[in-house]
């Protein structure tokens, strides 16, 4: 009482002003909190749908300049790209292995995954997947390399180098796998077949040979 001051008097009102400062909530309290939480949900959202949209505008239009690159492609080769689905023959003609490899050969395909239309049979490796023989060729040498091959009956060695320097660059691939070490293994019981179709898109081809 001796506090509190009267009715209508400055002091009253300042008492006021007073009170009213300590109840609002300061900032960072919970009740800011949640107010700039109110606000800005909405707005977030909108956020994310716009980042959405934008992706998958960008995902439709790099389809789109993929279909037209497969279009061009097929077309300069006498085939409408409309025909294509379910063609595998067509697919197939055109995979230069087939053309190279004889039909009961076994492939050791390193660095290229794209072996649906490769009519032989074949064990593919790309960074995704252990490699047997490349666990094995990593502790010895490149006879016992080739040597390895020939217990699992494989006939071809097939290097995709592009594809594999791709794969380095990003996902990484092994060390082991270089121009180099494939010519120690040309030395060590391994023929390189001459296809200048797959050298100018930088594939390799090995025989494995008989001892």
């Amino acid at each position: 009482g001796v506090l509190r001051p009267t009715r209508g008097s400055a002091a009253t009102l300042l008492w006021h002003r007073l009170i009213a400062g300590v109840l609002r909530p300061t900032r960072g309290s919970a009740a800011t909190s949640a107010s700039a939480s109110a606000i800005w949900r909405p707005r977030l959202g909108w956020v994310v749908v716009g980042v959405v949209l934008v992706g998958a505008v960008l995902n439709n239009v790099t389809l789109g300049r993929l279909w037209q690159a497969h279009s061009r492609w097929w077309s300069g080769h006498g085939v409408p790209l409309s025909v294509l689905p379910g063609a595998t023959e067509e697919f197939a003609r055109e995979q230069p292995l087939n053309r190279v490899l004889p039909p009961d050969a076994y492939v050791w395909l390193i660095g290229e995954a794209r072996v649906f239309y490769v009519r032989p049979r074949v064990h593919y490796t790309v960074v995704f997947n252990r490699d047997p023989w490349l666990a094995y060729a990593e502790t010895a040498t490149p006879e016992q390399a080739v040597a390895w091959l020939r217990t699992q009956n494989v006939t071809h060695v097939v290097f995709c180098w592009s594809e594999i320097t791709r794969l380095r660059a990003t996902y990484g691939f092994s060390p082991l796998v270089t121009p180099i070490w494939a010519e120690s293994l040309a030395g060590a019981g391994l023929r390189r077949l001459e296809v200048p179709e797959l050298a100018a898109a930088d594939v390799a081809v090995y025989a494995v040979m008989s001892k």
